[in-house]
């Protein structure tokens, strides 16, 4: 139902670098955490993030990453809790959460929510290192089916999400966006995991925008992740 970019690329290959920059619509050297890491003048308007700019608005905004919530309050995460009106971590004491979480969390910001305009976050861990088996996705053993498993995975839950909203009749006035912070290599140009290079195995992440009375299509025109937080503005 949205339209997909073939040709989306994420700032960083680095999960805190990527989402600072996606957060602030801003390239990762215009970030704080950038900016602080290398002793640079702090940002002055720092927590003008998505979330912060809709909270100011009106919007009832939550967020659900998948990190532990000692992470959340200080260093290179934080951003993952900045101008949200209700952080719920969806990390249990193991180093990958189960997507299940934040699927039951965005049920529960959906009652919660009820007829306020809204905007929330679900940051799912399945598609990265270590990757698991899933056997309900079985793609073979191999460190990139069970790669694919772990993106079955989180394809489930995200439909399970969108079936939520349709049983709650939200779903012909949301706006959808399914993006990635950052691809993982396996062996090309002698890399794995990802962080290491700036190649398109590392970069390229996928990106579809579902917009309520916009038709399905495919774009191929590039596009990054800094452009969500205007695009979703804009709209």
């Amino acid at each position: 139902e949205g339209a997909r970019f073939a040709r989306a690329s994420a700032q960083f290959p680095i999960t805190h670098y990527s989402f600072q920059s996606m957060f602030y619509g801003r390239y990762p050297t215009a970030t704080p955490l950038f900016r602080r890491a290398r002793g640079l003048r702090e940002l002055t308007d720092k927590n003008v993030t998505l979330a912060g700019l809709l909270s100011q608005r009106g919007l009832f905004t939550g967020t659900v990453p998948a990190i532990a919530a000692s992470n959340l309050k200080t260093g290179p995460y934080e951003v993952m809790a900045t101008g949200f009106d209700v952080v719920q971590p969806g990390r249990p004491k193991t180093w990958k959460s189960d997507g299940k979480i934040q699927t039951h969390c965005a049920s529960t910001f959906f009652d919660q929510a009820k007829d306020r305009r809204w905007h929330l976050w679900l940051h799912y861990m399945e598609p990265h290192h270590p990757y698991q088996f899933h056997a309900e996705h079985d793609y073979g053993g191999s460190p990139d089916q069970r790669y694919l498993s772990e993106i079955a995975r989180a394809d489930a839950e995200i439909g399970k999400v969108l079936s939520a909203l349709r049983d709650r009749g939200l779903d012909d006035r949301t706006i959808i966006v399914v993006n990635s912070d950052h691809g993982e290599a396996f062996g090309e140009h002698t890399t794995y995991y990802h962080g290491s290079t700036l190649y398109e195995e590392q970069l390229h992440v996928p990106l579809i925008v579902r917009v309520p009375g916009l038709p399905p299509r495919v774009l191929q025109r590039p596009v990054e992740n800094i452009d969500i937080m205007p695009t979703v503005l804009d709209l």
